[in-house]
C-alpha cells in the first residue's frame, strides 16, 4: 500500500510538510500567527494549525488528484552536465521567486490569492531544501534522457521497490501518514516533532540563507551523497538508510529555522476600506443652514406679494 501510493507522489510527503511547519510553529509563534492571519481573513480553519503545510501535497493525493502544480517543485539542473534535461520555465526557482516577493512586498492584494501563495511559498520553500528537488541525474547507459529527479531511478528498501526521490521525500520511507490522523497517530506525530526539536535545538545551518542559497546547497547534497553507495534496482544498505534519516531531518529542521525567521517579514494584505465621506465642517452646516432660511423666506415673500395681487 504505502510504496504503490508514494511512487506517485513526487514531493516531500505530507507528513514531512507538517513536521517541518509544526517544528517551525514551535521555534517561531510569530510565523506560526502569519499562518493563523492568512488563514482567519477567508475563514479557512486548519485543525491543528500545522495541517496548512501539507497543503500542497494533499491536493495532489486521491480523491483530489490535483497534480498541475506538481513541476513547481523542482529546478532540474543535469548532474554531469548533460544539456539534454527537462528544465523548464515554471519551476521552483520561478515560483519561490514569485511568490515570495508578492509575500514580503505586499504585491499579493487579494485576500485569496495571498491565502493561495502563501501555502504554496511554505511548502515550495521546504521543498528547496529537499534532495532530488534541485537536480536531474544524467549518465550514458540507463539515462540518457535524465532520470527525472529520481523519479525513474528505482531501488528497494526493505524489499519492497519504490523511486528514490520517493524514499528521500517520505523521510527515508518514515513519514508516509495521509491525514485524517487517529489519536494515536497525532501522538506518534508530536513525539517525532518533540524528537527534532531536542536533535536541532539550535539551527545546525546558517538562518540567513536565501532559498536560491538552499537550492545550491541542496544540489551539492544530491551530487555528492543521495546517488553514492547506491545501484539501481537494490537493497539499500543500513548505511545509506541511515545517512538519509540524517540528511532529512537535518533539511527539514533547516528549512523551517529559515523560513520561521522570513515568515515574519510577509505583510498581510490590508482589509478592504471605502473612503468616508468628506465631513462636513461647522461653516458648512451654518452656510446651509442660512441658505435653507433664506429660501424659505423668499418663497414666502413670493407667495404673499401674490395673495395681495388678487
Amino acid at each position: 500500500m504505502f510504496f504503490t501510493l508514494f511512487s506517485t507522489s513526487y514531493s516531500w510527503t505530507e507528513e514531512a510538510l507538517m513536521l517541518g511547519t509544526e517544528f517551525m510553529f514551535r521555534q517561531f509563534d510569530p510565523a506560526k500567527q502569519a499562518f493563523l492571519r492568512a488563514f482567519n481573513q477567508i475563514n479557512e480553519k486548519y485543525d491543528p494549525p500545522c495541517v496548512a503545510g501539507g497543503w500542497l501535497a494533499r491536493v495532489e493525493y486521491a480523491p483530489t488528484n490535483t497534480k498541475c502544480f506538481n513541476h513547481w517543485r523542482f529546478v532540474q539542473t543535469p548532474i554531469n552536465g548533460s544539456d539534454n534535461y527537462h528544465r523548464n520555465k515554471d519551476d521552483l526557482t520561478v515560483q519561490l521567486n514569485g511568490l515570495l516577493g508578492g509575500l514580503i512586498n505586499n504585491t499579493i492584494t487579494d485576500k485569496w490569492a495571498y491565502n493561495f501563495a502563501f501555502k504554496v511559498a511554505s511548502a515550495l520553500f521546504f521543498e528547496a531544501f529537499s534532495p532530488l528537488h534541485t537536480s536531474e541525474l544524467f549518465d550514458n547507459d540507463r539515462f540518457k534522457d535524465g532520470d527525472d529527479s529520481g523519479k525513474k531511478y528505482m531501488i528497494k528498501y526493505q524489499g519492497n521497490e519504490m523511486s528514490l526521490l520517493d524514499f528521500w521525500d517520505s523521510g527515508c520511507g518514515r513519514y508516509t501518514r495521509q491525514t485524517p490522523y487517529t489519536e494515536t497517530q497525532w501522538t506518534d506525530f508530536y513525539k517525532n516533532v518533540d524528537y527534532m526539536l531536542l536533535k536541532f535545538p539550535r539551527p545546525s545551518c546558517n538562518v540567513n540563507i536565501t532559498w536560491q542559497m538552499a537550492v545550491n546547497d541542496t544540489l551539492n547534497v544530491t551530487n555528492t551523497v543521495v546517488y553514492q553507495g547506491i545501484k539501481y534496482s537494490q537493497e539499500l544498505s543500513k548505511e545509506y538508510i541511515d545517512k538519509c534519516i540524517e540528511i532529512t531531518d537535518e533539511r527539514l529542521a533547516c528549512a523551517a529555522y529559515n523560513y520561521g525567521t522570513l515568515a515574519k517579514t510577509f505583510i498581510l494584505p490590508s482589509a478592504v476600506t471605502y473612503p468616508s465621506k468628506h465631513p462636513v465642517s461647522t461653516s458648512e452646516m451654518a452656510a446651509w443652514a442660512t441658505l435653507l432660511l433664506l429660501s424659505a423666506t423668499f418663497g414666502y415673500l413670493a407667495w404673499y406679494h401674490r395673495s395681495l395681487k388678487r
